[in-house]
Formats: C-alpha cells, sequence, structure tokens
C-alpha cells in the first residue's frame, strides 16, 4: 500500500470530525520512544516520558516470537497512572538473556485520542544486576532498538561502551520522530479542508451482512463489537438504512479508528463487514 493511499484511508476515517481544534492539534503527538530495561535474573522496565493529557500507557511483547498487532503477547500490562514523570511498566517474572528479541507493540491514550506504536523489536543487549553492582551503565538503558532498514546505519560495534549506544538510539529516536512530524504537519492541512465537509460521521460507522429484527439490532452491533473484535466501545444510534445496511456510532474518533482495524483484520473471513 503507498503511502498517499494510507494518507487517504487515514482521513477517510477522520475526516469527519468537526469543531476538532484540540484534536488537530493532538494529532501532532508521537509516542515517546520507550525506555526497556532487563534485569538479571529476572524483571523487566519499560518506561516513556509523561506528557500532559496523557491518561493510560499499555506495553503488548512476545519475546522471540513476532506478535500479532492485536494479540496481548506473552507480556501485557497496562498503567492508569504515571510514576513520577513517567509512565512505568514492570514485571519482575520476566526472564531474558542476552540475545533474545522483543516483539513488542504500544498504546498510549492521551486528550480521549489513541495512539499506537506497532511491530516494533528491541534486541538485548545488556542484563542489569538489580543489587547495582553493574554502575557504568549510563542511565541503566539495557536493550538497543533493532535499526530501521531505511536509515541504514553503521553497525555497532560489541565492545562500544553502553552510553554510545544510548546516544546512537537517541539520534535514531530523533530521526523517527522528524519523519513523524513531517507526516502529520501534511496530514493536518489536508484535515484542516476535510473537516468542513464532513461534519456528521466523525463516529459513524456502517455494518453489512445478515441481520435480525429491528429491535434486536443494537444488541446484535454491541455483540459484534465485544466478541468478534474484543473491544469494549459501547454502541449507540443504530439505525436501518434502505439499502438494508445498518449505521451505528461509537463514543469518539479514536474508538472508530480501532473498530475500522479490528474488523479489517477479525472479519476478513466473516460474513459481516464493517466501512466507513
Amino acid at each position: 500500500m503507498t503511502t498517499s493511499l494510507k494518507v487517504l484511508l487515514l482521513i477517510g476515517v477522520l475526516g469527519g470530525l468537526s469543531g476538532a481544534t484540540r484534536d488537530l492539534r493532538s494529532l501532532r503527538y508521537a509516542i515517546p520512544q520507550p525506555s526497556i530495561q532487563a534485569f538479571k535474573p529476572s524483571g523487566l522496565r519499560v518506561s516513556i516520558p509523561h506528557v500532559p493529557g496523557t491518561t493510560l500507557f499499555s506495553f503488548h511483547a512476545n519475546i522471540n516470537t513476532p506478535i500479532d498487532n492485536m494479540s496481548p503477547g506473552q507480556v501485557s500490562h497496562e498503567v492508569h497512572q504515571k510514576n513520577g514523570d513517567h509512565w512505568v511498566v514492570n514485571d519482575a517474572n520476566v526472564k531474558l538473556q542476552i540475545g533474545d528479541k522483543l516483539y513488542y507493540w504500544i498504546y498510549v491514550m492521551r486528550d480521549n485520542l489513541g495512539y499506537r506504536h506497532d511491530q516494533r523489536a528491541y534486541e538485548i543487549k545488556e542484563l542489569v544486576s538489580k543489587d547495582g553492582e553493574e554502575e557504568d551503565q549510563c542511565d541503566g538503558t539495557a536493550a538497543t532498538e533493532t535499526p530501521s532498514p531505511t536509515l541504514a546505519p553503521a553497525k555497532l560495534d560489541h565492545n562500544q561502551g553502553i552510553c554510545e549506544k544510548v546516544v546512537w538510539n537517541l539520534t535514531q529516536s530523533l530521526l523517527d520522530l522528524r519523519q513523524e512530524s513531517d507526516s502529520l504537519r501534511e496530514t493536518n492541512d489536508i484535515l484542516r479542508d476535510m473537516v468542513e465537509k464532513h461534519p456528521n460521521t466523525s463516529k459513524t460507522l456502517l455494518l453489512d451482512g445478515p441481520m435480525v429484527n429491528d429491535d434486536d439490532l443494537a444488541v446484535m452491533i454491541q455483540a459484534i463489537v465485544k466478541d468478534k473484535l474484543n473491544l469494549s466501545f459501547k454502541v449507540k444510534n443504530v439505525n436501518r438504512k434502505k439499502n438494508g445496511t445498518v449505521s451505528f456510532q461509537v463514543g469518539s474518533v479514536s474508538e472508530k479508528v480501532e473498530v475500522v482495524k479490528a474488523a479489517k483484520r477479525k472479519l476478513k473471513y466473516s460474513s459481516f463487514t464493517i466501512t466507513y
């Protein structure tokens, strides 16, 4: 799928956003690069800096096995309160070894909008002693991100100090953030034009497939969202259209995006389709 097509799909989902000055500002948000620490003999800590408006941080990972974007994973945690100026996930039971890879995805809720980092991978390069005997490790960062092939960075010498690796990771993070910022800036410019043209569709979705009686439509759609999509969103304003499809609404644009993404994966071979 081309970059331009992805942008158009995003616009189609968010195109109905009305009066969204604050939401447009929120779209400029990019999830900070996570800091990952692996401990010996066991333990894992994942954290991101706090940004005002953040209300949830969740981390889902598999060890040495790729993870599906909607899978909870072998390591699954959700945090609803920040720790100081960071959002921190701790798991004392995870046992990692040097060379292990964490395949993970992250979800952050900020200003009532959800943001994800999908298909990420970290390779464990160092294990930090819990008793602090390994002192020459800068801020304790114990993992380095697998380099993006599009950036083609120089290969790191394993004899380099952990401080040099941390600096290298920060450089890659800044490059990633710059790319995301450029993309979001372009998207925001287009959204400003689209918002005024579609003021009533920002939360509306369409369901097509075998239907039940009108009295049971809302119950059926709620069951599909909960049981087939594994989402806890509430549906409302359910209406059958003349062409047989059923329109319904969810609580926010971010919920609409999550429903569309889940439906594309989990209803692929179903008799139902959900579109926007």
